[in-house]
């Protein structure tokens, strides 16, 4: 092991004090599940991993503690394991349960990033040419960028050991350490100040919390336990927002985002709102092929005041983005730190919900001779009250990440079937103001009011409503003193 430590970037120091916080927290591991067919050489794919922790110094890192302050430690190479798990023996229709059993068992095992390793692998094997690969990394030292980088970076080492094939992998620059020293030493002074000025400007009396309807009360500490739910919006749907977007000059981003704060805003009458937006944090050529902690988050505030037709919010709502764009390399942590705002362990800072796009073309990794897939599932947890996230597959992919601890699953369905009626009111009239975009289909519209105009009651008493009245309000009175006189029969004297 090296001697020399590093500093750790925002981003890091923020989810190292969170580890330190919750001994138990496993909500910010991140897990990649790759069903694989064909012949698998796993002596390869293991050493093909080992190839890559020596590449990047961020995969064998750890985090200590230093006169209180937290610091990278770079490892020389540690070994690699892929333990393998056979389940071959299963009946065939019992093993997509059972790896989406293991999966979520390695995702919710934590991570001591003091000691190591962190990087967890396991294999399991389905049939002779049959497996699927589970990856959890935690967020510390990777991002969903990185994800990328590592797996494009694994099918070229892996080429190369089973077939020979030339090894092109890029000279990296630098290193991951290389960056957080120098977002360090580069963001003080009077840039920082300039950036944090305008978030503080921006983001001056901004609500506390966005308090969405929920099924259950807040708890006073997040535990983080989530599960997902998931939409597809048909071709028909997905196109017309894609022309929409086009004609108004603005990116679907900014359309759909647009679309997420009208519908919190039905939900809730808010019309100052916060959104997180998680944004790549690759500005430098010399980052693209890096693997770690990258991403940042900015928070973009929504002005739904004075009833506005879609196509002025939507222009508003540009206009945000781009101004955030602009100064989206103040880390997040700071603005936080800045803004003084009072902590909760019951939500998170600044914004509890999240929207997030990906409209760039999936990549598709091929190993030598093998057909990869990457599989669904639902890891149980949820960073924040409720994230929306959608993948641009040609058609529009929606997942609503949510809080379990406040929200039952048929509650998220419902804001589902809401969110796609009021994309298609949308797409039907952009010129309308939004209090007049529908969110209720026929038939859920026909259900709600019949069921608030269902008030029939039968009355089996006769007499006057006044008469009635004053006999129902003496016998609460006489129920209250009986409960009165119970209570004080078991109380001591």
């Amino acid at each position: 092991m090296t001697s020399q430590t590093f500093p750790l970037s925002f981003a890091q120091q923020r989810l190292w004090f969170l580890d330190q916080l919750d001994a138990e927290t496993s909500t910010y591991n991140l897990l990649r599940a790759i069903r694989i067919e064909g012949a698998l050489d796993a002596q390869a794919l293991s050493r093909a991993f080992a190839q890559i922790l020596e590449r990047h110094e961020s995969l064998r890192t750890l985090f200590i503690s230093e006169a209180g302050e937290p610091q990278q430690l770079v490892q020389t190479s540690p070994p690699v394991g892929l333990p393998e798990t056979d389940v071959s023996h299963l009946p065939a229709q019992q093993h997509d349960a059972e790896v989406m059993r293991i999966a979520q068992e390695e995702a919710a095992k934590r991570f001591d990033l003091s000691s190591g390793p962190l990087l967890r692998l396991r294999l399991i094997r389905l049939g002779p040419e049959t497996h699927v690969l589970v990856l959890v990394m935690p967020h510390i030292i990777s991002d969903g960028w990185s994800m990328g980088v590592l797996f494009r970076e694994i099918t070229s080492v892996y080429a190369h050991l089973t077939e020979g094939k030339p090894l092109d992998l890029p000279r990296l620059k630098i290193q991951y350490p290389d960056f957080a020293q120098w977002q360090r030493e580069s963001i003080t002074g009077g840039a920082l100040s300039r950036q944090l000025d305008y978030w503080k400007t921006k983001l001056d009396g901004c609500p506390r919390f966005l308090e969405l309807p929920a099924d259950r009360p807040r708890p006073a500490i997040q535990t983080h336990r989530g599960a997902t739910r998931h939409l597809v919006l048909d071709s028909e749907l997905s196109i017309a927002l894609k022309d929409l977007t086009q004609r108004q000059g603005a990116t679907l981003f900014m359309t759909l985002l647009a679309a997420f704060q009208i519908l919190l805003w039905r939900y809730t009458s808010a019309e100052d709102l916060l959104i997180g937006v998680p944004i790549a944090g690759r500005n430098e050529v010399e980052l693209e092929d890096l693997i770690g902690l990258f991403v940042n988050t900015v928070v973009i505030r929504g002005d739904l005041s004075g009833n506005p037709t879609f196509n002025t919010l939507l222009r508003r709502v540009s206009a945000t983005a781009l101004e955030a764009y602009d100064y989206q390399d103040t880390p997040f942590e700071k603005i936080v730190e800045e803004l003084e705002l009072e902590r909760s362990l019951s939500y998170a800072p600044l914004f509890q919900v999240m929207f997030i796009l990906h409209n760039t073309p999936r990549q598709k990794f091929e190993l030598s001779g093998l057909t990869l897939e990457d599989l669904e599932f639902d890891s149980g947890l949820s960073k924040f009250d409720l994230t929306l996230e959608i993948i641009e597959l040609g058609d529009l992919h929606c997942t609503f990440e949510y809080s379990t601890d406040l929200f039952e699953s048929r509650t998220i369905d419902r804001m589902m079937q809401h969110f796609e009626t009021l994309l298609r009111s949308i797409v039907r009239d952009p010129n309308s103001q939004i209090a007049d975009l529908e969110i209720f289909d026929p038939e859920g519209r026909s259900q709600l009011l019949v069921g608030w105009n269902s008030t029939q009651s039968v009355f089996r008493e006769q007499g006057t409503i006044h008469g009635l009245l004053r006999k129902r309000l003496c016998g609460l009175r006489t129920a209250r003193r009986l409960l009165t006189a119970q209570i004080r029969s078991v109380l001591p004297s």
